[in-house]
């Protein structure tokens, strides 16, 4: 399901290829796998975050997560979109915020798009 900003739901995308997605009062209803996808004439990437919520009362537990930040390269340019930041797993307490970020390169610049698969 492509994510549409909205009142909770913040999408921030700047000049330089940064992605922000801000959840504001999270709900379970929020948790799931976020995809960022994104593509441009040359080619396609994606990669995915992990966002579990747990109730306020329940014991925090490790999320696990199957996504790690990547430290940039020292590569200014590049055809293909890759990320240099890719967003991370994450778990939150309902009703609090989240952020979820990436950072993207490619030329001509990378159209992205964050979707996320409910589980």
């Amino acid at each position: 399901m492509k994510l549409r900003p909205s009142r909770r739901a913040v999408m921030t995308l700047s000049y330089d290829g940064r992605l922000e997605l801000s959840i504001a009062g999270v709900t379970k209803q929020d948790a799931g796998v976020y995809t960022c996808v994104v593509s441009n004439e040359v080619g396609r990437a994606e990669s995915n975050a992990k966002v579990v919520v747990l109730d306020r009362d329940a014991k925090k537990e490790e999320a696990d997560s199957d996504a790690t930040a990547v430290k940039k390269p020292d590569v200014p340019y590049s055809k293909e979109p890759k990320f240099l930041t890719k967003p991370m797993s994450t778990e939150a307490y309902e009703g609090d915020n989240i952020v979820i970020l990436c950072e993207v390169i490619g030329d001509p610049k990378p159209e992205v798009l964050i979707c996320l698969l409910c589980w």
